[in-house]
């Protein structure tokens, strides 16, 4: 390779090292081997307005690719049917990692490489999430824009990633580096999941681990149930949202489809501005109506205020003069009073008498009372006693005779 590209070569060795370390997770992991997405369309090159330079390039012969270096392995599948699957993909990946090594100058991704792209986009996506539809339309530029927006959401929702869909759709070096992203955390998780599985077999789960494990379970369950409670009230809101969100969308969609067309996006930028400013402008004039009402209300107010304050003051005023002042009628008033007081105490006098006079007067006739019962009890007694020597006396005769 020429002196002048020395940087650049190294850093796309790099990144083909990187792709290198995705093609040894996809071939560990079960599902279709890596060929498979590799070579899902014979073309090997998309070039889009190529320089008459750059096909006399491609006419020369060139140094074997990716996809050479996979149908060469393909070609001593035979030889290594004895061997066990391990020691077969450990040898495949090992001649692989050696020819590339070897081929510093691969041009998979130095020329643009849709088809190779979309291969690995499309297992990586079908691995993580096997219920989402499959993407085979990349014929035409709109279904590339539609097949690239599609990943990025998916791995955008699955994985937290941002993907560079300009990067992508170039299918160069840079998308290299775009594979990589999602790669290295893929290698990382199934790196992390071996190291579970062997310490977990080697060591025994002491209790006080199952302790924290539980707490821990139980901080986390409690995280979740806060976060859908804000999911559910995010999820509530945003049907309020959804307008502007299309349009944003819209508009981005619009700007990565015609990049060149620099005149509509200005266009609809002006026009957003123009609505945000009458917006802004009618928000200003309603609020400075909402200032004057209330200052006139203000005022009002105050001069109601001013005028309470000085009836008040007058009523005062008023009150502590009628209190010094000592009325014509308090002379007469004084006079029945004193006579007033005189009736009161001949009331109170005769009504004690009168209530003496009563209670003798009851004493009275009960005495009488108990006189009468008595003289009633004495003459009975009297009339009794007579009946009985009368008897007597006339039993007397009977016994005379």
């Amino acid at each position: 390779m020429a002196s002048g590209n020395g940087g650049n070569a190294k850093n796309f060795y790099e990144d083909e090292k990187n792709l290198m370390k995705l093609c040894d997770f996809l071939r560990s992991s079960e599902g279709p081997p890596v060929r498979e997405a590799v070579e899902m369309d014979k073309r090997v090159y998309y070039i889009k307005d190529m320089s008459q330079k750059d096909k006399e390039s491609i006419d020369k012969p060139k140094m074997p690719t990716l996809a050479d270096l996979l149908k060469k392995l393909d070609s001593e599948d035979e030889e290594e049917k004895e061997l066990s699957e391990e020691e077969a993909a450990e040898a495949m990946l090992q001649k692989l990692l050696e020819d590339v090594e070897e081929t510093e100058d691969d041009e998979d991704f130095k020329s643009p490489n849709f088809e190779l792209v979309s291969g690995i986009l499309r297992w990586i996506v079908q691995r993580l999430d096997g219920t989402n539809p499959s993407y085979d339309k990349i014929e035409s530029e709109d279904d590339r824009v539609q097949f690239l927006n599609a990943i990025a959401s998916d791995v955008a929702t699955m994985m937290n990633i941002s993907l560079d869909r300009r990067n992508l759709y170039a299918a160069d070096d840079r998308a290299v580096k775009e594979l990589v992203k999602i790669s290295s955390i893929l290698d990382e998780a199934l790196t992390l999941a071996e190291d579970e599985a062997s310490t977990s077999s080697e060591e025994e789960i002491q209790p006080e681990e199952i302790l924290a494990a539980a707490k821990r379970a139980s901080l986390l369950v409690g995280e979740i149930a806060e976060i859908s409670v804000r999911l559910s009230s995010v999820l509530n809101n945003a049907g309020k949202d959804g307008k502007q969100r299309n349009e944003a969308l819209c508009f981005l969609k619009s700007a990565s489809g015609m990049l060149g067309d620099s005149s509509r996006r200005d266009r609809h930028i002006d026009s957003r501005i123009s609505l945000l400013i009458e917006s802004t402008n009618a928000a200003v004039e309603r609020l400075d109506k909402e200032c004057k009402i209330l200052i006139s209300n203000q005022r009002g107010t105050e001069e109601k205020m001013r005028k309470k304050t000085i009836d008040l003051e007058r009523t005062s005023k008023r009150l502590e003069c009628l209190m010094n002042v000592r009325p014509a009628y308090m002379d007469e008033y004084e006079k029945l009073e004193d006579e007033l007081q005189v009736e009161h105490e001949m009331y109170v006098v005769r009504l004690r008498n009168v209530d003496y006079l009563e209670g003798e007067l009851s004493s009275f006739k009960q005495a009488a009372i108990r006189r009468r019962a008595k003289a009633e009890r004495s003459m009975k007694r009297m009339q009794k006693k007579f009946r009985e020597e009368e008897l007597s006396i006339l039993n007397g005769r009977d016994d005379f005779k």
